[in-house]
């Protein structure tokens, strides 16, 4: 499902935003790290600081266990989206 891709790569992305802050990077390092523009690297700062990793980790890991239930038939994608949805 492509929805739940787009949602874990951003997830991601938030991630590992959360990581550069909590080790001190700036706002440049986040933007050549990630090759980002300013205005993405705002707003992705901005959605960093209100998760913090741990919890981040946990969203990326349950992303990963549906992806697989929808590959396997265990659930239907539009239950897993609504599940990721949930948790979010």
């Amino acid at each position: 499902m492509i929805i739940l891709t787009i949602i874990y790569n951003e997830i991601q992305q938030i991630s590992y935003v959360r990581n550069f802050i909590d080790n001190g990077k700036s706002m440049n390092y986040i933007i050549e790290t990630l090759k980002i523009s300013s205005f993405r690297a705002k707003k992705l700062m901005e959605n960093a600081k209100k998760k913090d990793f741990e919890s981040l980790t946990k969203i990326l890991k349950m992303c990963f266990e549906l992806d697989l239930q929808i590959k396997t038939g265990k659930i239907k994608d539009k239950l897993a989206l609504e599940i990721i949805l949930a948790k979010i």
